[in-house]
């Protein structure tokens, strides 16, 4: 018989069954022999993966979690699908590699080598030479060591012997003499640059002749050799061909620098983030210089981009003998420093043989500008018309026109150019600071102009074969229709031989079969890609040169810097852009287009493409066209187009008969669905697609309408039922139907074409008998292209919906606050627990470092369901969302609950520790049920509930970090159009832990606990109602007041201090001010201000009638806002002094004022001495430090001790502003460096204040707080101390532990009980008191309390708060009070107590002398509410 080909080809005569190879083992085995195979250290071994954006990269294996990748979060650790693994490497030696076919682990591939073998020879190797650092690290040791070192060696021949003189004019090895390079220049990466390197010459004086210049800090792209003026103009042309494709890459991608690390103890350096970009520009730049003939040595296939601090140069080396080594001890308190980002504007060719320039830089054979302002004299047309147009609508005066258009026209300065770029940058609303000119074109996500367009730029992406010509053509069309000149811009004309517009991706057959053109000759060649997308950038400024409206940029776009450029150049020239894809959902459809693809691009390297394919948000989907002459719907990418980004007149996008639940349940019965990829939800029968208003009017909206079903048919790609309309309705469409389902590579707008070649071909339908179904017409409304669409049946409602653009972000208003009985819940935030509210560590981390923190191994099978989880040691940081939680905390009509995975019956208790911990105070905690389906399932579940209790809803705000949750949102949004959703995915916005200078502000920051801008507004919100108030106030008491009506003379008389004015998001207090002439008394303007804020609608305002100091307590709602709570004190100032604050256009020093207030009005000198502390800490603040840094610190005292309860207004435990008044006692002594970040300040002032004693606390304190605090005080502190001693261990995660202790401190329950101030409801009614009532409860017993207790603390009792109980009611039952099961009801506060005198019966006492205290706060709530001291187990 015939033998198979191949089979036989050695000429051995031997059968093919023994010739067959061997199968080679897989990395499975690999991988499985390295874990449990205790003589393979797992250290030594290191694997190469494929990653989809970056190529291959190399991690230690170590590095690499081995668990199923459905059960680990692939955010925190590196889980790599088995199939992308490349090589395996012992050391620095490959011994299995896919890619060649190579098993030296099993010998299974190869000579027959194992890893046994190749061990043995490493060791063999070891024992003659003790070097131990792999090649990698001395390669790059090397480049760093010879990258500038040369100048070092000048005139060392002369001390050489003849002999030595004559070998060193040996042939050698080719050395570089020439770098390319980032000049780093920032000035934060500068100077903390001078800070390491002065350290480590502080501990080693010797390597200060090592240290680099500030002005020589760089980063190295590529080294290179060049011998003669030739080889300069090749350099110098490999740089200037490659400039627009470099610009293009480094849009958005500075260099980041963070940590320190070293080359064999030669060389210490800042690390530099490898990015695609940055791996990318040393690929194409060495490529360029190789192909135009220039030598690269030095440079080596492992690019390590870093920026040298210290190095040992070769005399220093000579001159340290066997000691020239850095000790890392010098630098290791930096090995995890954030230097910050450095924008790639120029890359410079520098000379390492040649003394540095004057600016203390390197000799430089070339520079080549990045910024967008190098094309400024390509598009001066397009410029002075943008400059025209400017003038012409008022954004600029005729001279700054003139002025800027001679920038344009002046060719050859740059710095006008840059001008230029900065200005149009301003005026196109970028600004967030000084720089926001430029940054608005060199950020790709700020490159979207906004206002006053020239025109439009449409950016295509796809893959190829995807039909992105199909897509130019039809926008061409549909453009040229409306009057105005199209063009159309792709590398494709570059290898076209009649220069016409169409894909390259895509053959010509294929072309011509979906848009009916003729296929044109069409020469590809890789090796001028570049000079083709180069032509593609030039074609597109001339469009833009030539004022043409509509430019179309068709190319693949794999990676978002492929097109970058074109955004900025857009913006620039004021033309708005828009991105748009075409959607590849699965490899089926990489084979449709592999079909009809021009140059036989394989599908493996579409799938390729499909892996690296880099997701824009902003980008607008397209269904592909997968049958030929297929229609294509525009609409998204067009209204995205004319999105100007302000609210746009709304559309009926289209108008329907929309089936009853039980009409689709019976249709859905009779002709199951085939695909389940798509099933729609609201199925329906299109009436017609973008009715004008006067036809969508005319429609008996709100009518049921009969459809009879004629039978289905189905292509393989969507299923459709062809319906007929019983009655007068008709449908625009010829083939009424009603889609029932499709695949994901298709879409609905296909079910056409299906009923179409049925009827063409005269196929017969799939008919299960008759079938009559209903629904009602109703038309599809859509305001925003990315709207969720809602059906309207109403032509008064309608009406409404086309004419009212909806309301965007206002600002808040002060509002009436909703009765109990109301209850209205119109805005639901459902916020995520693990990766959203909070940062926990996931399965894989967590048992390492479980392990590492308790020496023992994790005791547990499973992570998520355990309790242990969530408990120190392990850390709990605040997640991405903590800070928008915090916001939306406490806002009128609105209602914000915490949805989680954790399940309910082992983690309920758990989860809401945490959240007791974060101070986090959700609405509702809810936890997944042990016995229930998928997370995302159970989650669309709740919703669905939660939105049905709340008949008032009008939008939801979902938080999540997983996709499958954030899909199932999605799709439960588009059932409930009615609402308005927002679903945002968290997981965009998380942020390391370990990267930063100030670990300190940066938890502070994601805490969420500093003034943000929403909250400062909504502070000035407040500031201006009570201003408008006063003056009403003032106005009835006094006519003559009324001609105080300024703006000006009203604000100066509302006087904000506390925490307000010091950047902390608590409440805002406030001392009003108001003349003696008036002939108010205190308790008088107290009384007035309470009347008149309750008349304008305000139901919590508190009366406080101290004759100390008489006040009033209020909460202002806000519409937009959390709700702000407002202390208002009154002063009263003489006329003279009055008359001045009011009539001087300086502002008076509130110094002034207090001087001028007689000593017997002690009231109003308390008033007012709010305001003078906060003025005298501000004026420290402002010299000093920063008052972000300070409030950053002050905000971390009142975390700590919070953490270790104590602080507790109702007991007299310290307040914040003696926490203040220290602090700024501190910062007023502190050098500069102590008060650098808020992590110096806050340790250094642990450190002062840990040595206070009790007498210098009583000093501060006064008699506000008993001395019987101050010990446990001080010991917190000293703790606190040790936790900071040693800087450079101080990280993001010091601060996780120091607010969360693993201990809760109460230590008076070892020898003391649980006390509580509790509400009961009598009778078991159960009813719960009114949130007024027990909103002024708190307010007293925090304001009485402390009177009851400072004689019981001289009796020999202790107490201590449990401040984390605010957050009990998440506990199932923790929030009612059970007794004897007759009464139920709601904790007011819990507290720890303990007596020392053994003599008392403590309970007994306390029950008798809290007993007034009882009847007081007794008398805010009716009768058979009950205040009661309760003592709970």
């Amino acid at each position: 018989g015939a033998q198979r080909s191949g089979s036989n080809d050695t000429g051995s005569g031997n059968s093919s069954e023994s010739t067959k190879k061997t199968p080679m083992r897989q990395v499975v085995d690999v991988i499985h022999r390295i874990q449990w195979d205790d003589d393979l250290p797992t250290d030594h071994f290191s694997i190469g993966y494929l990653d989809r954006f970056v190529g291959i990269i190399e991690k230690p294996f170590a590095a690499f979690s081995w668990e199923d990748l459905a059960s680990v979060d692939s955010r925190t650790v590196l889980a790599v699908p088995k199939h992308r693994f490349q090589y395996v490497k012992y050391r620095d030696e490959i011994v299995w590699d896919k890619r060649v076919q190579l098993d030296n682990f099993f010998g299974s591939r190869g000579d027959g080598t194992t890893i046994s073998d190749i061990i043995a020879k490493h060791v063999a190797q070891a024992k003659q030479s003790p070097a131990t650092t792999t090649p990698v690290v001395a390669q790059q040791a090397q480049l760093a060591f010879e990258e500038d070192d040369d100048e070092d060696d000048e005139g060392e021949g002369a001390g050489q012997t003849q002999q030595q003189q004559r070998a060193s004019h040996r042939p050698g090895p080719v050395r570089p003499n020439f770098f390319i390079g980032i000049r780093v220049t920032q000035p934060d990466i500068v100077s903390t640059a001078r800070v390491v390197q002065d350290a480590i010459v502080a501990g080693d004086p010797r390597l200060e002749d090592g240290v680099l210049p500030s002005t020589a800090l760089h980063v190295t792209v590529g080294m290179l050799r060049v011998s003669n003026s030739r080889d300069a103009e090749r350099v110098k042309t490999v740089l200037a061909t490659n400039q627009k494709h470099f610009m293009a890459l480094f849009t958005a991608s500075p260099l980041r620098v963070c940590g320190v690390s070293d080359f064999r103890g030669r060389v210490v350096y800042a690390v530099v983030e490898l990015s695609p970009a940055l791996q990318r520009l040393n690929a194409v730049l060495l490529q360029s210089l190789r192909e135009a003939g220039i030598l690269t040595p030095g440079n080596h296939e492992a690019f390590s981009p870093h920026m040298t601090l210290v190095k040992l140069s070769r005399p220093m080396c000579r001159a340290m003998g066997k000691s020239a080594y850095i000790e890392p001890a010098l630098y290791s308190q930096f090995t995890g420093i954030d230097f910050g980002e450095q924008p790639i504007t120029e890359l410079h060719v520098c000379s390492m043989t040649e003394p540095k320039e004057a600016d203390g830089f390197y000799v430089r054979l070339a520079s080549l500008s990045l910024g967008v302002e190098v094309l400024v004299p390509s598009l001066a047309p397009a410029l002075l018309a943008r400059l025209r147009q400017l003038q012409q609508r008022s954004r600029i005066s005729a001279p700054t026109a003139g002025d800027l258009a001679a920038c344009v026209e002046d060719a050859a300065d740059v710095a006008q150019h840059s001008r230029l770029v900065v200005t149009l940058g301003e005026l196109s609303g970028s600004g967030d600071d000084a720089a926001g000119g430029w940054r608005f074109f060199q950020q790709a996500d700020n490159a979207t102009m906004t206002g006053d367009p020239l025109g439009c730029v449409y950016v295509l992406r796809g893959l190829p074969g995807s039909g992105k010509s199909h897509v130019a053509e039809a926008l061409r069309a549909h453009l040229s229709a409306t009057g105005g000149a199209v063009k159309i811009c792709s590398a494709d004309e570059y290898f076209t031989a009649q220069g016409s517009e169409r894909d390259a991706d895509e053959s010509p057959a294929a072309t011509a079969a979906i848009t009916g053109a003729a296929a044109v000759s069409y020469g590809y060649s890789t090796a001028n890609i570049r000079q083709a997308h180069s032509y593609c950038l030039d074609s597109f400024m001339e469009a833009l040169n030539a004022g043409v409206p509509s430019v179309v940029v068709d190319n693949t776009h794999v990676s978002r810097w492929q097109y970058a450029l074109y955004l900025r150049v857009a913006a620039l020239c004021g033309y708005r852009a828009r991105v748009c894809h075409l959607v590849c959902r699965d490899a089926e459809v990489a084979r449709r287009f592999s079909e009809r693809c021009q140059h036989a691009v394989p599908l493996p390297a579409i799938m390729r493409m499909m892996e690296l394919w880099e997701e824009d948000r902003e980008s607008v989907a397209l269904q592909p066209a997968i049958k030929p002459k297929a229609d294509l719907n525009l609409e998204p990418l067009l209204s995205a187009a004319s999105s100007s980004g302000q609210a746009q007149l709304p559309y009926v996008f289209y108008a329907a008969v929309f089936l009853s639940q039980k009409s689709r349940r019976h249709l859905l019965a009779m002709y199951a669905p085939t695909h389940t990829d798509t099933i729609p939800v609201d199925m329906h029968c299109t009436l017609a697609f973008m009715p004008s208003e006067e036809e969508a009017l005319r429609l008996p909206l709100g009518e049921t309408v009969a459809l009879r079903v004629l039978g289905v048919a189905d292509d393989g790609l969507n299923q459709v039922a062809a319906v007929t309309i019983v009655g007068n309705v008709t449908s625009t469409n010829a083939h009424p139907h009603i889609t029932l389902s499709y695949t994901s590579a298709s879409t609905a707008k296909h079910s056409n074409d299906v009923l179409a070649e049925w009827a063409a071909s005269g196929k017969p339908l799939e008919s299960r008998g008759e079938l009559m179904i209903s629904g009602t017409v109703g038309c599809v409304v859509m305001s925003q292209p990315h709207d969720q669409l809602s059906v309207i049946t109403d032509r008064e409602h309608l009406r409404r919906a086309l004419h009212e653009a909806p309301v965007t972000s206002p600002p808040p208003e002060v509002i009436s606050e909703d009765d109990d009985s109301v209850q209205l819940v119109e805005t639901l935030y459902v916020y995520d627990f693990d990766g959203t509210l909070v940062d926990t560590v996931g399965p894989v981390a967590g048992k390492v470092l479980y392990k590492k923190l308790t020496g023992t191994a994790w005791p547990f099978p499973s992570w998520l369901g355990v309790p242990l989880s969530l408990e120190p040691p392990l850390p709990v940081r605040p997640g991405p969302k903590m800070r928008s939680f915090r916001a939306h905390t406490a806002r009128p009509r609105s209602k914000v609950v915490v949805l989680t995975g954790r399940q309910e019956e082992s983690m309920f208790d758990a989860v809401a520790a945490v959240l007791r911990d974060f101070h986090v105070v959700p609405s509702r905690l809810i936890c997944q049920p042990y016995c229930s389906p998928v997370t995302a399932d159970y989650k669309q579940e709740t919703l669905v509930e939660l939105v049905h209790t709340h008949p008032h809803l009008k939008r939801v705000v979902l938080y999540d970090d997983l996709p499958d949750n954030l899909a199932a949102f999605e799709q439960l949004a588009k059932r409930h159009s009615r609402l308005q959703w927002t679903v945002l995915d968290a997981a965009t916005h998380t942020e390391p832990a370990k990267r930063y200078k100030d670990p300190l502000g940066q938890f502070i920051r994601h805490y969420g606990s500093l003034a943000t801008s929403s909250y400062r507004q909504a502070a000035g919100v407040c500031l201006d109602f009570l201003t408008e108030a006063w003056r009403s106030v003032l106005a009835s008491a006094s006519p003559a007041t009324s001609k105080l009506q300024s703006e000006k003379v009203h604000r100066r008389l509302v006087i904000p201090f506390g925490s307000v004015v010091l950047g902390r998001s608590s409440d805002v207090d406030v001392c009003l001010v108001a003349s003696s002439a008036v002939g108010l008394s205190h308790m008088e303007m107290m009384t007035g201000l309470a009347d008149h804020l309750e008349s304008c609608g305000l139901r919590r305002v508190h009366r406080g009638f101290s004759s100390r100091c008489p006040r009033v307590r209020c909460t202002v709602p806000l519409s937009t806002h959390a709700s702000i709570d407002v202390d208002v004190v009154f002063a009263i100032l003489l006329p003279p002094e009055f008359e001045r604050l009011v009539g001087d256009d300086a502002l008076v020093p509130i110094a002034d004022l207090f001087a001028s207030i007689p000593a017997s009005d002690s009231v109003s000198r308390i008033a007012l001495g709010g305001p003078l502390f906060a003025e005298e800490v501000l004026a420290v603040v402002e010299s000093k430090c920063s008052a972000r840094v300070f409030a950053t610190a002050l905000e971390a005292i009142v975390l700590l001790v919070r953490a270790h309860n104590l602080k507790a207004n109702a007991f007299h435990f310290a307040r914040t502003f003696h926490y203040a008044k220290l602090l700024a006692q501190f910062v007023a002594s502190a050098h500069a460096d102590q008060v650098a970040t808020a992590t110096k300040l806050f340790s250094h002032f642990v450190k002062q204040a840990a040595a206070m004693g009790k007498g210098k606390w009583a000093k501060l304190c006064r008699d506000f707080v008993p001395e019987v605090y101050f010990p446990r005080l001080t010991e917190v502190l000293i703790g606190t101390q040790d936790l900071l001693k040693r800087p450079q261990d101080v990280d993001y995660d010091t601060f996780v532990t120091l607010f969360r202790p693993e201990d809760p401190h109460l230590p008076l329950l070892d020898a003391g009980f649980w006390a509580q101030f509790a509400v009961l409801s009598a009778g078991g009614s159960g009813e719960r008191p009114s949130s007024v009532a027990l909103w002024k409860a708190g307010l007293l017993l925090e304001a009485r309390c402390g009177t009851y207790v400072r004689p019981l603390l001289e009796r020999g009792f202790l107490f201590q708060p449990d401040c984390r109980a605010s957050c009990d009611h998440l506990v199932p039952g923790a929030s009612h009070v059970n007794s004897a099961g007759s009464s139920s009801g709601v904790r007011l506060m819990r507290f720890a107590v303990h007596c020392s005198n053994t003599s008392l019966s403590a309970k007994d006492v306390l029950q008798h002398d809290f007993a007034p205290l009882l009847t007081e706060i007794g008398a805010l709530f009716p009768a058979g509410q009950d205040v009661v001291l309760s003592f709970p187990e």
